[in-house]
């Protein structure tokens, strides 16, 4: 008589895989959100928000100025950098010092860091559930393990982040708003410190109080 020791393990991984005790929460649905890996990827960026600002109605044949002392990240030095040039490149006129005639040029950076708890895929679908209940028992209970990790390995993703920055850029005159784009890109965790103001608020895993 054989004995299926294994069989308990196998209706438990069918078990998790068909039930829930939970209604399913749904996710917003996004297709893809890009991620910033590199200084050219963010003259990528540049470029984009360049056609932007010349095909802005509103600010066609108008004299900009950036004041370049106020930005002392990695990103935020090279960014707007990148930015004048692409504006350049399109005929518009940027300067280094400001007139009452020109229209200020702003880049601000928001770093939002999430906390780990937050959704980070599937974690056990019905598909691997049930290849996996299917090498169990077609090993005889010997390819408990070797599921267990193929499932492991297949329910992950490679690269993940807990961290975005929030890019907005703004044309201002005076304390009027005459152009504002938000964007949101991933950033690798190990990168946050190109995007980071010295001195401020030292991230953690927890939300903190008030934002940045």
């Amino acid at each position: 008589m054989r004995k299926y020791y294994y069989l308990p393990l196998l209706f438990s991984l069918l078990g998790i895989t068909a039930c829930s005790p939970l209604p399913q929460a749904n996710n917003v649905i996004q297709t893809s959100q890009a991620k910033l890996q590199s200084a050219q990827h963010w003259g990528v960026i540049a470029d984009h928000l360049s056609d932007q600002l010349t095909q802005d109605g509103d600010l066609l044949g108008k004299s900009l100025y950036i004041d370049e002392s106020r930005y002392n990240t990695d990103f935020s030095k090279v960014f707007s950098k990148q930015l004048v040039s692409e504006l350049v490149k399109k005929d518009v006129d940027v300067n280094l010092s400001s007139s009452p005639t020109f229209s200020e040029l702003e880049i601000d950076v928001d770093v939002v860091r999430h906390p780990n708890d937050r959704d980070k895929g599937t974690g056990f679908p019905m598909s691997i559930g049930l290849a996996s209940a299917w090498f169990i028992v077609k090993t005889k209970g010997y390819g408990v393990i070797p599921a267990v990790v193929a499932a492991e390995y297949m329910s992950s993703e490679p690269s993940r982040t807990n961290t975005e920055i929030a890019v907005t850029t703004r044309v201002m005159e005076g304390n009027s708003i005459q152009f504002s784009e938000t964007h949101i890109y991933y950033i690798t965790d190990q990168s946050i410190k190109q995007f980071k103001t010295p001195g401020s608020v030292s991230l953690t895993d927890k939300e903190v109080p008030g934002g940045l």
